[in-house]
């Protein structure tokens, strides 16, 4: 029986070895290498031999392995790719097809299994989740927040003042502000400083790495 070639991208120990443990005992899949980093492929002057890679979203320093995706998608365009998310982010799922991967999957999924998702991929199959991964930040689930809010509420974790954010949102002030009123109104916390700590324990928005 011809197996699968696998290549996982994963720095995070226990979650590397939940991995390679369930390629291990799948009799149809086979695992030839492991990175921490996307990058460390593109590092390589060895041409990859591979039939997928499993990537996780981002290390654990929060860094997205996105670029590094996207280039070796044009570098090696049959490889299939599965991204990995091991957190709510809600920018995730859009990047990852941005950056030409096939599927995406939560790593909290109960509904449907990674090696599920690797035979539906392997398949010819593009699998993604019907919708975001809900968290809950204060007293509001995330489905609760429109685009923008999410938008304005990335610049809060950011660190931006409200002039700050809609400079770089191309907003008004009072847009802004209104925006602002609506997020502490519906996670019903007291300040923008709660509404970025929340937000960030509960993985829904994470900060920019610069």
């Amino acid at each position: 029986m011809q197996t699968q070639k696998v290549i996982l991208i994963e720095d995070r120990g226990f979650h590397r070895a939940y991995f390679e443990e369930m390629l291990r005992s799948a009799e149809r899949y086979t695992l030839v290498d492991r990175r921490d980093r996307m990058a460390e492929m593109l590092d390589s002057d060895q041409s990859i031999k591979a039939d997928l890679i499993l990537m996780e979203a981002a290390d654990q320093a929060g860094i997205t392995n996105f670029a590094a995706a996207k280039i070796f998608r044009e570098k090696y365009p049959y490889t299939r790719m599965i991204v990995i998310a091991a957190t709510a982010e809600y920018t995730y799922p859009e990047r990852a097809r941005k950056c030409g991967a096939d599927s995406f999957w939560y790593a909290d999924d109960t509904k449907e299994s990674l090696l599920s998702v690797m035979d539906r991929t392997m398949q010819g199959e593009s699998v993604w989740p019907e919708e975001r991964m809900q968290v809950q930040v204060g007293a509001a689930c995330s489905d609760q927040f429109t685009e923008k809010e999410l938008q304005v509420l990335q610049e809060v974790v950011n660190g931006c003042s409200n002039k700050e954010i809609g400079e770089r949102l191309n907003l008004s002030y009072y847009t802004i502000r209104d925006y602002m009123e609506s997020l502490l109104g519906k996670t019903k916390l007291k300040s923008r400083t709660e509404l970025a700590v929340a937000a960030v324990l509960s993985g829904l928005v994470l900060p920019e790495k610069k």
